[in-house]
Formats: C-alpha cells, structure tokens, sequence
C-alpha cells in the first residue's frame, strides 16, 4: 500500500475521491433541509422539465456511485502488484465518476 501512496497518478486520483467523499459529508449534513419531493432531476431545453424526484433518489444516485467507486478501489489494490496499467485505469475511472457525481449532484442542486 505504502507503494501505492508514492505515485503521484494514484495520489491525484484518491484527491478527486477524497473530494467526492467531503460532498457525501455535505449532503449529509444538509439531508434535512432537502425537499422531500418535487426536485428536477433531468430537464432540457426542448422538453423542459424531463424527470421529478425526491430527496431519496438523489442519496440513490450518490449511494451508486459510491458503491461502483469502492469496488474499483478494491480492485485497484488487489491489481497493483500484478496489473499497474489497469489498476491506474481503474483509480482515474473512479477519479472521473466521482467527478461527474459531483457535477451533477451540483446542477441538481443550483437548478432546485
């Protein structure tokens, strides 16, 4: 693991995680302040507003996202010795979804 932590690929990688998870924190403190319903979740410009949800679909959303974030994780340790390249994949794939999870989560909440 200490080998792991030396890399500055993976380092960047676990920070954009490491943000994701201080949004998790937020949006726990802040669940009692979300509507309980009624939050736009999907529009565009055409259709306007395209899919209504609560407050229950959007932890849905972080939930999943944290889920397929952790299982790349632990795949990424368990491949690190045997498959440097794909473990680095696997690391920046969960970079990149915890990014576009924040990015959403954000437009939710500036749209609402």
């Amino acid at each position: 693991m200490k080998e792991m932590l030396k890399r500055p690929e993976i380092i960047s990688g676990i920070a954009v995680i490491a943000l994701y998870l201080a949004a998790g924190i937020v949006l726990v403190a802040s669940w009692g302040k979300l509507p309980t319903r009624d939050l736009i979740l999907q529009f565009n410009a055409a259709e306007g507003i395209r899919s209504l949800g609560g407050k229950m679909d959007v932890g849905m959303i972080f939930g999943i996202s944290g889920l397929v974030i952790a299982g790349n994780m632990v795949l990424a340790k368990e491949l690190f010795f045997k498959e440097r390249v794909l473990a680095m994949i696997l690391i920046w794939g969960s970079g990149l979804i915890a990014l576009f999870t924040l990015i959403m989560m954000g437009l939710i909440v500036s749209i609402n």
